[in-house]
């Protein structure tokens, strides 16, 4: 039957790859699903959708405090940063290379904060402004917009 689509949408749940008791991700079971993902990756486009980033990110904050939009937002901005790097680790691991991410920016966030979680570097932010169609000196987006990380800094 997966034969005749082109495309295929993976969707996971938090608790498929958050361990619920220690917040971090269930690596094997995140290797084992890039092992399959590598087994139709040549013939068809893959597109992963992913819960977890506030499972993920929920262990720097109080779980009581977690009921608030905005720290259930702050631990989504920790989460999907450690989300994003554990699924290129393992799909590198298998040789795939992951093109890019999607991401809806929190209220307040900046360009310049995303490129320093996602790249390790505040300056690199006119990447992900670029990417989305900003113009210079604009350091934020409307945090309904859905934003494109690049993961390959050459592609720009």
């Amino acid at each position: 039957m997966i034969k005749k689509f082109k495309k295929i949408i993976i969707k996971i749940g938090s608790s498929s790859i958050v361990d619920e008791k220690n917040k971090k991700i269930k690596t094997k079971w995140l290797n084992s699903i890039c092992k399959d993902i590598k087994s139709i990756h040549p013939n068809k486009k893959i597109v992963i959708v992913c819960s977890g980033a506030i499972a993920l990110g929920s262990k720097l904050i109080s779980s009581k405090s977690l009921r608030r939009l905005e720290d259930k937002q702050a631990a989504a901005a920790i989460g999907q940063i450690e989300l994003a790097k554990n699924w290129d680790r393992s799909l590198k691991k298998k040789n795939i290379k992951a093109n890019d991410i999607f991401m809806f920016p929190i209220f307040g966030d900046r360009f310049d904060t995303i490129a320093h979680r996602q790249y390790g570097d505040s300056n690199l932010w006119w990447i992900i402004a670029k990417a989305n169609g900003y113009s210079k000196g604009q350091m934020s987006s409307d945090p309904e917009k859905k934003l494109r990380i690049p993961t390959e800094i050459g592609d720009i």
